[in-house]
């Protein structure tokens, strides 16, 4: 039963999402082609540049972000309801379909799917070679979007819910 609801949901997510298939660009996504700042976004652009195969990179990079929000809440102890909860509101909830629609919204799910990375790393213990996995996802959140740098708030919580760190030790061993 689990399975098939979990096909009816991405299938449901397919249908909700299904304009993406015939979706050209919008003004703002051309003139984001180009952000310097924003180096990792930057090289996605270099990869696909034709509206439908750069929205469906940003319909991937969704479901990988959805993905990767259940291992998260999974390594957080969330119960089966509860991912059922999360997974519905992820991927039907009408304010995430900005992220989907516009392709210069590719930074802001990159920046989210590099602190979900981070938390799971977090999860691990950041003393442990997982740290090294944190520094990496948060350096490559913060060159996505400068929005990225709410992971250096959201991680060492998510580290202290496991193992209780203090967080002087947190940014001692941040800073390195």
């Amino acid at each position: 039963m689990t399975k098939l609801a979990a096909a009816g949901l991405v299938a449901l997510t397919l249908v909700s999402y299904r304009s993406v298939f015939t979706a050209a660009w919008v003004f703002e996504d051309t003139a984001t082609m180009s952000y310097a700042t924003r180096a990792a976004t930057t090289q996605t652009w270099h990869i696909i540049r034709d509206p439908l195969g750069a929205h469906l990179l940003s319909l991937s990079l969704f479901l990988l972000l959805a993905a990767l929000t259940l291992v998260l809440a999974q390594r957080l102890g969330v119960g089966v309801y509860g991912m059922w909860a999360i997974a519905v509101l992820i991927l039907l909830h009408p304010i995430n379909v900005e992220s989907v629609a516009y392709a210069a919204s590719r930074g802001e799910l990159l920046a989210a799917i590099f602190i979900v990375g981070a938390c799971i790393f977090a999860t691990y213990g950041w003393w442990t070679a997982a740290g090294f996995g944190i520094v990496v996802c948060l350096s490559a959140a913060v060159i996505s979007k400068e929005s990225g740098v709410v992971g250096l708030l959201v991680v060492p919580l998510v580290a202290t819910r496991f193992q209780r760190p203090t967080w002087l030790a947190w940014w001692l061993f941040l800073w390195r």
